[in-house]
């Protein structure tokens, strides 16, 4: 029913849409562009991490109102760029009673919403106050269901309550909220696979675990009845873990721009030692070795004697085992290997020492490395000797270059740039990087990844307070007020390799890996993250009504914001081919020492690589950069200024002009896009250093040290007139405009690896339209709005799947964004009607419509990408220019336009109890609500082989697509609801409209006063018709004379059946015995409708207050034609945003025989 709302559905779940508004969005999604602040009782809810808004934290039950308020009105704060939404939660003391609903269907939903109401009113005996002293209320919802696609199920658990004190002059109110959630989302899917089957997803799982508590402490104070304070002091924390399994990225697959490929693994047979293993005899830490006199050294060398298992060559006669060596030597030895039992010949430890003795001495004078397998040294006696180590243990079948002699039969097996052993025949895991084939080849199933498995825990904790006093004067009501907030976040993100099955499901089995992964059975920590935020905020307004139909507004807020992040980014290693991330067999010199004289000795499995990252190797795994301190100050002055002029009583014109502000969130700042161009292939070419490094967002995971970003500015002006015509139409019609300067936007070079990006200037601007009515039987609403979002600057922007983007250069996979281009996923035109039929008084039907036109898909920003033939693009393999068809784009870049009939009944069978049906998606429509530009590896094959799930080894056949957020079917859902008011067992009976007695009590044969009469008159024989002058302050005076004039207001609405008019005086949260506030305001209109009151006047009037409340009774005469209805009528006044306002109302007959004051 809202205009210009529409929602979004990226994640596949009803609890995790994108709710958009004039463009703007308040969305679950980390790294959506959030612009609308939501509020609950006063609480900011957009969380500190990404600003985005958990809505299955919020509990619909517990709510009795909320507004939606346009623009960029400052006073709602921070990131209120498009519009704010304020949610107000019901009370003990305006929601007495409990009430219950129980749901089932469609999609294995079952749902139970539960809530409750109370007050200590009618606690004392003859007392006829309704609200009383202290109140509770509490909701509970429990939802469940399988989900509409393939493994989606969700767990929702909420539950809130609120316990509150009032008094005459000020009151007190206690809240929690507890949120215990499980939701499963599998997000977007290729429109190939949504063709074949609407309820499959790509992968799965993508499940997250949401858990929320909160406080909060909110009070009044009336100095007196012109002023008043209020303010609020709460405590926010919530936890979010996700972990999602996702489709492994072309760049990680393939990886354009390694020196060398990737090439197959495979493990080794039983009995195959790999690693070379060096005995220590005397387990001294220095393996086994010979020293040889140089004299025979080279005797030693041309030797024909062989020792078996041993390479021939050499006479080991000459030389001796194990010699004694001078100590400085032997820590020379130690010192070099680093004492560890591991010689790697990649790192400085393998390296083979050489010494040298400074004559005669024991003195080490020089120690050098060398590449030499013989180290040579002088003696104390000035005689020259040479050392080796002696031949391996497994000298037959490892990899051996430190005796000297390199193993034929072994050097082909190991790929040493990328240290495993290589398949027969040998081949990229990328069939597109397969020289012999020109990028034809298969590529290699059996050991490869092909999907990420990504944990994430973000862990929130955010703390307010605010103060603000209230003047209501005549004229004038002005306010000023003051704010903290302070927020923090702690963030890390775990990755770890996995592969498809046939379902597409993710897991992780290290077995099915190859044994070069070392992130197969670790968990690569691929961030860390901890940032807080602390806001001090100045806020005033002022709204001058300078005639009774004029009202100036002027508002203005100060921010003062000051974040702190500590980062600590990882390395550009992230791709298959990077080394960090490989486990490795020792070679080129490496080796393992072995305290003792067999294989059985090793600290190692010699047929297996040995851990990447192990100490003893030497291996830079992962290089953790320290962690990036960042530390930002934002401050501005924001100004709002408006106009509402009642032209006439049914015409209403405005005009408001105003400015927002919103800061970079903590994760906005660490994935800040950083364009710096940097060399890269040696200086050979250029690109930006955020692409260069890899320094990019795996939302919602890796963060990195990024450029500072501004806040973001925004600046609404609007316009617009509502009215009625006659009594029972109403209608408005509004234009804006919303211009932002340094807007961010979100950018996405992989599904996995995104970015935030400065871009300059964009514009939301568009009309709104409305009608709503209601005639006999039937009521109606149709809201018309027309939403331009586009881009006001050029730049450039990453889009790897658009068919427009540069495929060379500097440049490369980035479009051109010029000024004008449509903004992604904001439908131009949108439709919502509903019609409503009431087939008895107990059984109505609603139909409504929900339609939208197409949008543009995110990665479509420049509006350019279009079905085509796929081109013929260069790509480097080994070195070699090959030339690579790509494969043909089939996909236009948008999301079509759609309507969906939805349609509910519901009827009443009395006594509290209803039921209701509801069917979503009547017409079972096919349709998707947004999406992305992407490459789907699910594709068919020419050259790659298929794996599980159809997963493509040959990354040149992977398809452009478009992955969509597809609409749910036809669902149907039946409840059934409870409603038990307690007031209906307490309070006298209303009547239906409350402007008329109940026929029923005046033609009772007897006038005997029912007990609930009684008790009421026994409380009207203490209000006294005495003059207030002599007895109140002169702030009640004021207040009396008000409620005087209102209801002098009430009486002429009914005399000249001015239903609106007369509708104004009573509170949103008014609601008689049995039914709701707008199923009140519903019946109202139709008696207005149906009955003509002739005259209505009122006599007796006595006005007196009542604790915070001022009470009116007084005698009403009513007539409609020839009939006349006498009534006494009291009439509870509560003071609502500057307005004295009916909150209750209660009719008896005269002739009950009451007393009723003089």
């Amino acid at each position: 029913k809202l205009q210009s709302v529409n929602v979004n559905d990226y994640q596949g779940n009803p609890f995790q849409m994108d709710v958009t508004y004039r463009g703007f969005t308040a969305s679950p999604q980390i790294g959506s562009p959030q612009g609308l602040s939501v509020f609950f009782d006063g609480i900011r809810v957009n969380e500190p991490f990404g600003d985005v808004v958990n809505w299955d934290m919020l509990p619909m039950n517990a709510l009795g109102g909320f507004d939606l308020i346009p623009g960029s009105n400052p006073l709602y704060g921070l990131n209120t760029l498009g519009g704010a939404l304020t949610m107000k939660t019901k009370s003990g003391f305006t929601d007495k009673g409990f009430s219950a609903e129980i749901l089932a269907g469609s999609f294995g939903r079952k749902q139970l919403q539960a809530s409750g109401g109370w007050n200590n009113a009618n606690k004392e005996k003859g007392s006829w106050d309704t609200a009383g002293d202290f109140a509770a209320f509490g909701a509970v919802n429990l939802f469940m269901e399988d989900g509409w696609r393939d493994n989606s199920p969700s767990r929702v658990n909420q539950a809130f309550g609120k316990f509150e004190w009032q008094g005459e002059r000020a009151s007190l109110a206690f809240s929690t909220l507890g949120v215990v959630n499980k939701l499963v989302g599998n997000g977007t899917v290729p429109q190939e696979l949504y063709r074949e089957d609407p309820s499959a997803v790509f992968t799965s799982p993508d499940e997250t675990r949401n858990r929320l508590i909160q406080f909060q402490i909110a009070g009044a104070f009336d100095v007196n009845d012109k002023v008043n304070i209020t303010g609020q002091v709460y405590h926010r924390q919530s936890n979010r873990k996700s972990s999602t399994g996702d489709i492994i990225d072309y760049e990680s697959f393939n990886n354009p721009e390694a020196g060398a490929r990737h090439v197959a693994s495979r493990r080794a047979a039983l009995g195959e030692s790999i690693i070379c293993a060096l005995a220590d005899s005397d387990r001294d830490g220095i393996p086994n070795y010979y020293v040889l006199d140089d004299a025979n050294y080279y005797p030693f060398l041309d030797s024909k004697n062989t020792i078996p298992g041993v390479p021939g060559g050499f006479d080991y006669s000459l030389a001796t085992l194990n010699a004694p060596l001078p100590q400085d030597l032997r820590d020379a030895l130690r010192a070099s290997l680093n004492n560890n039992p591991v010689i790697d010949g990649d790192s400085n430890s393998g390296a083979i020492v050489a010494a040298s003795l400074e004559g005669g001495s024991a003195a080490l004078s020089d120690i050098t490395r060398t590449n030499n397998p013989v180290v040579s040294f002088t003696d104390v006696d000035m005689a020259v000797k040479r050392i080796f180590f002696a031949a391996p243990i497994n000298a037959a079948t490892c990899v051996d270059n430190l005796s000297g002699v390199g193993n034929p039969l072994n050097e082909n097996k190991l790929n040493q740039s990328q240290g495993v052993l290589v398949a027969e025949p040998a081949r990229d895991r990328d069939g597109a990087n397969d020289v012999p084939t020109v990028g034809k080849g298969s590529g290699v199933a059996e050991g490869t990844p092909t999907a990420i498995i990504t944990k994430s825990d973000v862990a929130q904790s955010s703390q307010g307070a605010n103060v603000q006093i209230n003047f209501n004067l005549d004229q004038h009501k002005f306010m000023v007020g003051s704010a903290i907030e302070h927020s923090s976040s702690d963030y890390i993100a775990k990755q770890r390799l996995g592969t498809l099955d046939n379902d597409r499901n993710v897991s992780n089995d290290p077995l099915k890996l190859g044994e070069e992964y070392y992130w197969a059975d670790h968990d690569a920590t691929i961030n860390q993250f901890e940032g807080s935020s602390t806001t001090k905020s100045l806020y005033a307004s002022e709204t001058w009504s300078p005639t009774q139909n004029l009202n100036l507004s002027f508002s203005a807020r100060y921010n003062h914001t000051h974040v702190q992040n500590a980062i600590a980014p990882r390395v550009a290693g992230r791709l298959l081919t990077d080394f960090t991330f490989y486990n490795k067999f020792l070679s080129t010199g490496g080796a393992v020492v072995v305290p003792g004289d067999t294989i059985a000795d090793s600290p190692f499995d010699l047929s297996k690589p040995l851990p990447a990252g192990n100490p003893y190797t030497g291996a830079n795994l992962i290089t953790y950069l320290p962690a990036a301190s960042e530390e930002y100050s934002y401050h501005r002055i924001n100004p709002a200024i408006g106009a509402t002029w009642q032209a006439k009583p049914n015409l209403n014109l405005y005009a408001n002009w105003s400015q927002g502000t919103r800061v970079p969130s903590s994760v906005e700042l660490g994935c800040a896009y950083d364009g710096t161009l940097v060399t890269k292939d040696n200086g050979q070419t250029y690109q930006p250093r955020s692409i260069a490094e890899g320094r990019g967002c795996s939302l919602p995971s890796t963060l990195s040290g990024d450029p500072y970003l501004p806040q973001v500015k925004a600046q609404t002006i609007e316009g617009g007139a509502r009215g009625k015509f006659g009594e029972f139409m109403e209608w408005n019609i509004s234009a804006y405009r919303t211009d932002l300067k340094d807007d961010i936007y979100m950018t996405s070079l992989t599904p996995e690896l995104s970015f935030f990006q400065d871009i300059g200037k964009t514009r939301r601007q568009g009309i709104e339209f409305g009608l709503a009515g209601e005639y006999g039987k039937s009521d109606f609403r149709i809201n018309y709005s027309l939403t331009e979002a586009t881009f006001q600057s050029n730049f450039k922007t990453i889009s790897p799947n658009n068919s427009s983007r540069a495929y060379h250069g500097i440049d490369e996979n980035m479009i051109q964004v010029k000024s004008g281009n449509v903004m992604p996923g904001v439908p131009f035109n949108n439709i919502n009607f509903s019609w409503g039929y009431k087939v008895t008084p107990k059984f109505k039907i609603n139909t409504s419509v929900v339609a939208h036109g197409d949008s543009f898909l995110r990665g479509n920003e420049n509006n350019a990408h279009t079905p085509s033939e796929g081109p013929i693009v260069i790509r480097q393999i080994k070195g070699q220019n090959v030339a690579i068809k790509l494969p043909d784009n089939k996909y236009s870049g948008k999301a079509a336009g759609y309507a969906v009939l939805n349609m509910n009944a519901r009827y009443d069978f009395g006594s509290g109890w209803s039921a209701s049906m509801l069917v979503n998606n009547v017409l079972d429509k096919k349709y998707y609500t947004a999406g992305r530009l992407g490459i789907n590896p699910i594709a068919p094959s020419t050259y790659g082989a298929i794996g599980p799930g159809g997963f493509n080894y040959n990354s040149n056949e992977w398809i452009p697509s478009q992955f969509i957020s597809a609409g749910a079917p036809r669902g149907v859902w039946l409840s059934m609801s409870y409603d038990f008011d307690a007031s209906k067992k307490t309070l006298p009976p209303s009547s239906a409209l409350n402007t008329e007695p109940n026929l029923a009590d005046i033609e009772k044969p007897s006038n005997a006063p029912s007990a609930e009469e009684l008790a009421l008159a026994s409380q009207l024989d203490k209000i006294k018709a005495l003059p207030l002058i002599k007895h109140t302050q002169l702030s009640t005076k004021a207040a009396a004379q008000e409620v005087t004039n209102s209801v002098e207001t009430w009486r002429k609405a009914l005399a000249t059946n001015q239903a609106e008019a007369y509708l104004a005086l009573y509170a949103p949260s008014f609601a008689p015995a049995g039914l709701s506030h707008s199923q009140w305001v519903e019946k109202a209109k139709l008696k207005f409708a149906t009955e003509t009151v002739t005259a209505s006047e009122v006599s007796d009037v006595v006005i007196a207050p009542e604790g915070k409340r001022m009470v009116a009774v007084f005698n009403q005469t009513l007539t409609k034609g020839a009939q006349q209805q006498a009534t006494l009528k009291v009439l509870t006044f509560e003071l609502k945003d500057g307005q004295w306002q009916i909150t209750r109302e209660h009719s008896m007959p005269t002739n009950a025989k009451m007393a009723v004051p003089n």
